[in-house]
């Protein structure tokens, strides 16, 4: 797994989708903000354990793992 702040921009701008898990790095916090935008940075720091965001085509969708 990588950190989304060491992911080169190129790379995240040519991919399709990303899934997001908490972040455990203020590093990767500020990043994502940056990706998703400032009203969707709470939802980041308030990801739990088995919890992730699916970013597709400018849009967020929750989700939770079935474990």
């Amino acid at each position: 797994m990588q950190r989304i702040a060491e992911v080169n921009t190129n790379f995240r701008g040519n991919a399709s989708y990303m899934a997001i898990f908490a972040p455990q790095d203020h590093r990767d916090v500020q990043t994502l903000g940056q990706i998703l935008g400032p009203s969707l940075k709470n939802d980041v720091i308030n990801l739990q354990t088995h919890q992730y965001l699916h970013y597709e085509n400018g849009k967020v969708k929750k989700g939770k793992n079935s474990i």
